[in-house]
């Protein structure tokens, strides 16, 4: 149950730049609210005699427990809240006070005897004892602004992933990029943590196997370049790229945070270097039932049925005719894409029936063969009694 703060901050530090929030303020926040510790002992949530919980110390009369229970959950709920005071009070000293001491006494409020409280002045005299602690121990005592507001960062986040080791570089152009399901087993497991353990699995795991990326709400965790491929579908793995979708079980969604992620990466990584890459999305499952992998595992991620599988795709697709625009491909190149598509498309559902076929011929002829030695058998020995 333990949750390292190490962890923590490698998921939210990118969340709260993203949202705008300058980290180095934000890290400082956290480690005044809960030192970056969320569990006061196994199972147990940190809490404050006013109950307020966890990493971002959420309030229990105002947030439920959804929000405050799980530690990924909790601290983007914390950024988000922080991210909003900032925006609504224009400056550091009253977005942490207002996280701090509250929003109405930061931004004013009516008594429901009908008194007015006027907005907070910004005030060292004016602020509550523990509001001025608050503040100095986050802004020093002259609660002085950070010295520069970070850059507006892109929506979907990358992160650097490296596979210590590829497989090789592709001969020719990928055939298309073949969808994984991480499929930790965990179920329950938050997006973010089962992101962040398929990331690091690419990266430590001990089988030697290897994918592009791994894709998370908003984020990419890139392993390797598009011209490199990994272990990861048997004999096809040198023939398609491939991602990772965190999806802890069968049943769990993939997002649309996820889609965008994975369109983004497809448009702004992959594209630049396969610009005539065939829109083509097997799920892993697709490509074993195809015969392409060489060998039958049983696979079913990342959905075991067509119906969510054509889903998933024409979500992605449906991004990617968004993101990729007009400048950069013709409506003549989609119509073309789309045709390729559909060609592959058919291609692997007659792989597909073939490999039925044959599969019923060789329990034929092998039902052949035994009723034959059946025959032999009570020619020369007799019927068995």
């Amino acid at each position: 149950m333990a949750t390292d703060p190490s962890d923590i901050k490698e998921y939210a530090r990118p969340r709260a730049e993203a949202a705008s929030l300058h980290w180095p303020t934000y890290e400082k926040q956290i480690a005044q609210e809960s030192n970056w510790r969320h569990w006061s002992s196994p199972g147990v949530v940190k809490s404050s005699p006013t109950g307020s919980m966890g990493l971002g110390q959420l309030n229990s009369k105002f947030y439920p427990e959804s929000d405050w229970r799980d530690p990924y959950v909790n601290i983007a709920k914390s950024i988000e809240i922080m991210a909003g005071n900032l925006r609504r009070f224009g400056s550091y000293r009253k977005a942490l006070a207002a996280y701090n001491w509250g929003g109405g006494n930061v931004g004013g409020y009516t008594k429901p005897d009908g008194t007015v409280v006027p907005p907070w002045d910004g005030r060292r005299e004016t602020i509550s004892d523990q509001g001025r602690h608050y503040l100095d121990v986050i802004l020093g005592s002259a609660w002085e602004e950070p010295d520069t507001a970070p850059a507006p960062t892109p929506t979907i986040v990358y992160q650097d992933y490296r596979d210590p080791g590829p497989a090789g570089t592709f001969a020719a152009q990928p055939k298309g990029i073949i969808l994984h399901g991480s499929r930790s087993g965990k179920d329950g497991n938050p997006k973010a943590a089962e992101y962040l353990g398929t990331a690091r699995y690419e990266v430590n795991n001990p089988d030697g196997l290897g994918w592009h990326a791994t894709v998370g709400e908003n984020v990419v965790a890139v392993h390797l370049t598009p011209r490199e491929w990994g272990w990861n579908a048997r004999a096809a793995s040198d023939k398609y790229l491939a991602v990772e979708l965190a999806q802890a079980t069968v049943d769990e969604p993939i997002t649309d945070a996820q889609v965008d992620a994975l369109a983004d990466w497809i448009t702004t990584r992959v594209l630049p270097v396969w610009p005539r890459l065939p829109m083509y999305f097997p799920t892993h499952a697709e490509v074993e039932r195809s015969g392409e992998t060489g060998q039958r595992d049983g696979k079913t991620d990342v959905f075991p049925d067509q119906a969510r599988a054509d889903e998933l795709r024409g979500r992605l697709m449906a991004r990617l005719t968004t993101t990729t625009g007009s400048d950069d491909v013709t409506k003549a190149e989609a119509d073309a894409l789309r045709a390729e598509n559909a060609k592959l498309r058919e291609q692997v559902n007659g792989l597909i029936t073939a490999v039925a076929v044959l599969g019923d011929d060789v329990a034929d002829a092998h039902q052949a063969q035994v009723t034959k030695a059946r025959a032999i058998r009570e020619q020369f020995i007799g019927p068995r009694v």
